[in-house]
């Protein structure tokens, strides 16, 4: 913990922690340094593990080794580091198609990879809890504007990844993708390298500032009515719409209509119909800062709806419809999935409104370890954990010559969730 090299003080990457302590009737003085270039704390004075143990008993800046760590490693670490694991998963995947003799590593090398994608996907709470830390004073049409932002290319980029999916679910047990998959793959891994670095390098220096220390914070985070009832509703939702989410995605590209058409209405979709209602929340905020918020509530459950309409087989028959059925059913499961998309930006709005960043970043950090463990026990016990059930049953095994008892959404659950 001391530093043996010696060092400026006037240093920018420096600072210095001081607080006056009460012990045995005297008042003494402690401190310490923070060299945030070197991420080590050090002092003036030689320090024994001892004395170390009596300052950091002493400090509030500093409570146990955990706490030691977020001071030295400060916002733009952990900003920048899940894209390093993105580019290291996109490179991997691309290596066994470079030669016949690296096809044996393929499991062991797309194993490696989905783990390092599911730890940088794991860092999204981190994107949008600090993604607004240096516009504290800035307006609401500027938060709704990067949000939606956000929130509009990753709709794109979730319908390339199932794209991908299906067509490795489909393909040959033990085949490899071809070998030009890498001028698709590493660019994009190169890419995700240059994100790390030049957010590591360039954000602001809100983002390099010591965190703060905030008295009783869980306390105060958990008085919140609006953490609790946040945590409730991803409970409830990981629990009941975990089962078919691939199901329901699955849907996307299985319509039976030619991949062009699939392609042409989700850019519609994910693009226009999404900038055109990015453009109408932006311009009615700036009189209605509670507009997008109050709207995404009063959405409903579009989620539901959407995993209802996909798996449920309702979407694939509309006789009235004609040759357009197809087509008029995609378009609505899109439609309900840019509704979805508002929704989770204007929940997301109301914690930014009414929390901190720090409440807010440990409020989703939270709420996605509950909802880990909710799709955990939902794959376990939900009734639909694994194809259709009481809950998203099969519209199409409805028996008409029983009436409506013979229908599979005369179930209880089905009305429960």
């Amino acid at each position: 913990m001391a530093r043996a090299n010696p060092t400026s003080l006037e240093d920018e990457d420096i600072e210095l922690l001081v607080q006056l302590w009460l012990t045995e009737g005297e008042i003494t003085c402690q401190y310490y340094f923070i060299d945030h270039a070197a991420r080590t704390l050090f002092w003036l004075h030689d320090t024994s593990h001892e004395t170390t143990v009596n300052i950091f008993s002493g400090l509030r800046g500093v409570d146990d080794p955990s706490h030691t760590l977020n001071l030295c490693w400060t916002s733009v670490y952990v900003l920048s580091a899940p894209w390093l694991f993105y580019g290291i998963a996109f490179f991997l995947i691309g290596i066994p198609s470079l030669s016949p003799k690296l096809r044996e590593t393929h499991t062991i090398l797309s194993d490696i990879a989905t783990w390092s994608y599911a730890v940088a996907s794991a860092a999204a709470f981190i994107f949008f809890g600090l993604n607004f830390g240096e516009e504290a004073a800035a307006t609401t049409e500027v938060w709704i504007l990067r949000a939606c932002s956000v929130q509009g290319s990753q709709q794109i980029w979730v319908a390339a990844l199932w794209y991908w999916g299906i067509a490795l679910s489909t393909a040959t047990p033990g085949s490899v993708t071809p070998w030009w998959i890498v001028f698709i793959l590493w660019p994009l891994s190169i890419m995700w390298f240059a994100f790390a670095y030049l957010i590591l390098h360039g954000l602001p220096e809100y983002y390099r500032q010591t965190p703060p220390k905030i008295p009783n914070f869980l306390k105060t985070l958990f008085r919140r009515k609006l953490v609790l009832w946040f945590l409730a509703s991803e409970i409830l939702r990981n629990y009941w719409l975990s089962g078919p989410y691939g199901r329901n995605w699955s849907f996307l590209w299985n319509v039976p209509t030619p991949k062009w058409a699939i392609l042409l209405l989700t850019i519609f979709f994910f693009v226009g119909v999404w900038a055109l209602m990015l453009y109408i929340l932006m311009s009615l905020s700036k009189t209605h800062t509670w507009l997008l918020p109050v709207f995404a509530v009063g959405l409903g459950a579009p989620r539901w709806c959407q995993t209802l309409w996909g798996t449920s087989s309702l979407a694939l028959y509309i006789p009235w419809a004609g040759s357009g059925g197809p087509y008029l059913g995609l378009s609505l499961w899109l439609w309900l999935g840019v509704l979805d998309a508002v929704q989770g930006v204007g929940l997301g709005m109301i914690l930014l409104q009414t929390l901190s960043r720090l409440h807010v970043c440990s409020t989703l950090a939270l709420a996605q370890v509950i909802g880990s463990i909710c799709v955990m026990a939902a794959r376990a016990t939900a009734p639909n954990r694994i194809g259709p059930g009481s809950v998203f049953p099969n519209v199409g095994t409805w028996d008409f010559s029983h009436g409506l008892k013979g229908s599979p959404m005369a179930s209880a659950p089905f009305w429960w969730h």
